[in-house]
């Protein structure tokens, strides 16, 4: 079993993401939106297990009622995160000011951010660092890449 949670998942690009995920054997999905109705008509047209959950992202205690519903329904489990969440509201600079940049980074950004981290516990542990005294990687993997040099001092 693989659970996914998709953000924008009323309609668009979204929905679809939904939907073709669905088709994945053993895949569950949480649905994340702001129009429960739409959330509701697409978990039940769904051939898998889906949960759905009408939350505005740019709330502040959006992040935690996503996670809460996660583990409620889930869980906790979270196997894939489609942050497609977003929104584009035109208008001249001149016009609309930096109150409506900063709508856009409310929700294009910020809100990613804050979901992203308060879903990275769901995910579970990282993996442990490579340490010198590990084994070499199998061959044929990739060489890992080399450490980022400093530039020469200026006289």
């Amino acid at each position: 079993m693989s659970v996914a949670l998709v953000t924008g998942a009323s309609t668009g690009i979204g929905a679809a993401t939904a939907v073709r995920l669905s088709r994945e054997p053993g895949t569950e999905l949480v649905l994340v939106a702001r129009r429960e109705e739409l959330l509701r008509e697409l978990a039940e047209s769904l051939p898998c297990r889906a949960t759905y959950l009408s939350v505005d992202l740019t709330a502040a205690d959006a992040p935690e009622r996503v996670r809460t519903h996660l583990e409620a329904e889930h869980g906790g489990r979270l196997d894939l995160l489609v942050n497609n969440a977003g929104a584009a509201w035109r208008g001249d600079f001149a016009e609309t000011g930096y109150a409506h940049v900063q709508r856009h980074m409310e929700l294009n950004f910020d809100a990613v951010l804050r979901l992203t981290e308060s879903l990275c516990r769901c995910c579970g542990p990282p993996p442990p660092a490579r340490s010198s005294t590990s084994p070499a990687p199998p061959a044929g993997s990739p060489a890992p890449a080399p450490a980022p040099t400093r530039p020469a001092s200026l006289p």
